[in-house]
């Protein structure tokens, strides 16, 4: 079973060094509406649910920039 904790912790320590490893200024992952604990460890840290994209289908895929992350 997911903790919020635990993967809080976890997304904290992947933003401190991914976007420069992978030279991004974005990170998406998903989430299925049934991960309560994993969205709401997406939304405390910032993330974003993708909403409206006509091109490409993000149901359910949460977004983090850069600059979002700098500005906490």
């Amino acid at each position: 079973m997911e903790n919020e904790g635990v993967l809080t912790e976890i997304l904290s320590m992947i933003e401190k060094e991914f976007y420069d490893c992978f030279r991004v200024d974005a990170m998406i992952t998903k989430a299925i509406p049934t991960a309560k604990q994993r969205i709401s460890a997406l939304l405390n840290s910032g993330y974003s649910k993708i909403v409206g994209n006509a091109l490409v289908s993000f149901n359910d895929y949460y977004l983090i920039s850069r600059a979002a992350v700098q500005e906490v």
